[in-house]
């Protein structure tokens, strides 16, 4: 990543030359932790919350086993005894794990009204803020990369098409249990009203993003998403900022931004 003068001024230049020959060398990650470390509080990043720095599929598979009971508890089926054997790494295997239709085909479902009654109950279960705490849990390196930004002095906010509503109390309660944030940071943990489009939030949000880094004399530098036409929005409000595309999750069903940086996790290999 090559950073401008202009960022900090001509009497930055030669710490900036220097500081740009060190991080060509560097992976990735560790350019944005050099980053950090050189511009602390000016320096800013930007992640989504699920799939991104958040592995939720096991939140998503205990919603479909909660659904799959209760429908089931209503009316016993003969697809019932493939609902009771689903294997949570056969929802790992899927190409897209937000797909509960086809993982539930998968399974050996096939009563169309059974698959519809179950997926429709467990992403209301999903939605609902349950299992939250309990399931969800950070993407392998993704506490020790955001804590290495923050231990330099940069400002890390968390942009989730989350229910502000609905998951906001158990969202922020998880971050503050794996270190991710603190009691005095909620501001920067920002999710959606309900009464609110994703893509417009997450638009407006970065918008206001930008405005505010921008107010207080820095830039963001990363920005991290698992959704190809999130990341290209956040790109045009987030000019400058190196974008990064985290796989595994979901299917790309639209082209990744070729500035994009490919991430499996945040493990530096």
């Amino acid at each position: 990543m090559l950073f401008s003068i202009f960022r900090f001024g001509w009497t930055g230049l030669v710490s900036g030359l220097l500081l740009s020959t060190v991080a060509q060398a560097a992976s990735p990650l560790e350019r944005m932790n050099s980053a950090a470390c050189h511009f602390h509080s000016d320096a800013a990043f930007v992640f989504d919350l699920d799939e991104t720095t958040v592995d939720s599929t096991p939140r998503r598979f205990a919603s479909l086993r909660e659904a799959a009971a209760e429908v089931c508890g209503r009316e016993h089926r003969p697809d019932c005894g493939h609902l009771s054997a689903m294997k949570l790494g056969a929802l790992y295997g899927m190409p897209n794990r937000y797909d509960s239709v086809g993982f539930l085909r998968r399974s050996g479902v096939r009563d169309p009204e059974v698959v519809a009654n179950v997926v429709d109950l467990a992403e209301k279960i999903y939605l609902s803020g349950a299992y939250i705490v309990e399931k969800d849990r950070l993407i392998p390196g993704a506490r020790d990369f955001v804590r290495g930004l923050k231990a330099c002095g940069a400002e890390v906010f968390f942009v989730s098409s989350r229910s502000i509503e609905r998951q906001g109390k158990q969202t922020f309660q998880f971050l503050l249990r794996e270190g991710m944030l603190t009691k005095i940071e909620s501001r920067f943990l920002l999710l959606k009203p309900d009464s609110e489009a994703s893509i417009d939030f997450k638009g407006r949000s970065t918008r206001n993003i930008a405005r505010w880094v921008s107010q207080h004399g820095g830039r963001v530098d990363g920005i991290f998403e698992n959704e190809p036409e999130n990341l290209a929005l956040w790109m045009k409000n987030l000019r400058g900022a190196q974008p990064f595309f985290v796989e595994g999750a979901f299917i790309k069903n639209l082209p990744i931004p070729r500035e994009a940086i490919r991430l499996i996790d945040f493990r530096e290999r």
